[in-house]
């Protein structure tokens, strides 16, 4: 808890608690004031993920101006003389795309209720990957998300070990999206050339557009599978609280069943390469087999962090990268550049998988309510083939230039004696 307590005093948590005790005595409907408790939510999340981190501060101690108004800083504390073109208006995620969100958590060992600390050394233990994939309905103001947890006794993370993963969640998948974007950090086992050249395959082999892969460094931005891994490990804690053992990886499947929207299965890499057939066209020796692809590294790859790969246009079939979005020149890799980094050819994986869970209970995220704001596009087209001004955005803001000064801000009783 002392961890907390430190995030506690930075981000000023304690107004929130003020918030909420006032929103509790303030909305007796329940529809009303699970509104306001989850805008709540959503701010300190915010805050909590590091907004400290997109401020710009100039040498001078000012910020510069955002075009978007939701993010000016000048014009919220009232010294902003530009004009805004955009206000944030929420997810652009749709009923036909899926966001992926991956990570492996660390080994899982046998354990007992009766274990003594003797017997915890030397034990080999099992991997266990988890792929957290949100989709959203049509016209649904919640987001709703299934975890893949896939254990495994094969503990090397690598390249593999992660498209056979993936190949997975493709396979059993009961609506099959569009297109996804992946979120990971840029551990070895994802941010390498091998998977690179893997995932340019995945249109192909699973008719998915991959439309973008952003690398961040290691724990930032994975609140939700972190704690996803965390209610995993507090199962298991549980499971063998009141008696039982982690004797095997049905155990484990045992143990965190019945966590919303989780399904569990065991996913062990076929580390061959080729399928029988494949053998005799290639004429493969059995110690081929048995080996992964010769990769060459992509060179500067440890300097790109977004990936992304054009299934039409001109750049049709090129892996192309930059440093972080929006940001850097583009590095693009042409099909016959991607096909020399590997020795022999890219083989679809196929794990054996059994048969996952159900989960029980659903997991859903609340989506903020923007129904009461008014959408401002960049292009600042009001919908009938006209340009809008651009001090409509100014206008139609709910909160007028420098609202969050003390002295613009009006305290009920206190300004009423005032005056």
């Amino acid at each position: 808890m002392g961890g907390l307590c430190l995030t506690c005093n930075e981000y000023g948590y304690t107004p929130f608690e003020s918030l909420t005790a006032i929103a509790r005595n303030t909305f007796l409907q329940k529809e009303q004031l699970d509104n306001i408790l989850r805008k709540i939510d959503d701010l300190k999340r915010h805050l909590r993920r590091g907004y400290e981190k997109e401020l710009v501060v100039n040498a001078d101690g000012t910020t510069i101006h955002n075009p978007c108004i939701s993010y000016c800083l000048p014009y919220v504390f009232g010294k902003c003389s530009e004009k805004h073109t955009s206000r944030y208006v929420g997810s652009s995620l749709d009923e036909n795309g899926a966001l992926f969100i991956v990570d492996y958590k660390m080994r899982i060992l046998p354990r007992s209720a009766r274990e003594t600390k003797a017997e915890f050394f030397g034990k080999r233990g099992w991997t266990l990957h988890t792929i957290l994939v949100f989709t959203k309905k049509k016209d649904c103001k919640e987001l709703d998300v299934r975890a893949y947890d896939h254990w495994s006794t094969d503990t090397k993370q690598d390249a593999w070990f992660t498209a056979s993963s993936f190949e997975a969640v493709f396979e059993t998948i009961k609506h099959k999206p569009k297109w996804i974007r992946v979120i990971s950090d840029n551990g070895a086992h994802y941010h390498l050339s091998e998977l690179m050249a893997i995932v340019a395959h995945w249109n192909e082999w699973y008719q998915i557009e991959v439309r973008d892969w952003q690398f961040l460094e290691l724990g930032e931005a994975k609140t939700t599978i972190d704690s996803h891994h965390a209610a995993i490990s507090h199962s298991i804690k549980r499971y063998i609280r009141i008696g039982y053992d982690i004797r095997d990886g049905e155990n484990i499947v045992e143990a965190a069943k019945y966590l919303a929207g989780t399904s569990l299965a065991n996913l062990e890499p076929n580390r061959s390469q080729f399928e029988p057939e494949d053998k005799k066209i290639y004429n493969i020796s059995k110690k081929e087999q048995n080996s992964k692809p010769n990769v060459k590294t992509i060179k500067v790859i440890s300097n790109l962090f977004y990936w992304k790969w054009p299934i039409s246009g001109e750049m049709t079939g090129y892996v192309c990268a930059q440093s972080l979005p929006h940001f850097g020149p583009w590095n693009n890799f042409s099909p016959a550049a991607i096909a020399k980094l590997c020795t022999k050819p890219i083989i679809r994986p196929h794990p054996k998988i059994s048969e996952q869970t159900e989960p029980e209970l659903t997991w859903t995220i609340p989506l903020l309510d923007t129904s009461s704001i008014p959408e401002f596009m960049d292009n600042n087209n009001n919908g009938d083939g006209e340009l809008e001004d651009v001090s409509s955005v100014d206008m139609n803001f709910q909160f007028p230039m420098g609202w969050t000064l003390k002295s613009n801000q009006k305290v009920g009783e206190k300004e009423r004696e005032k005056e």
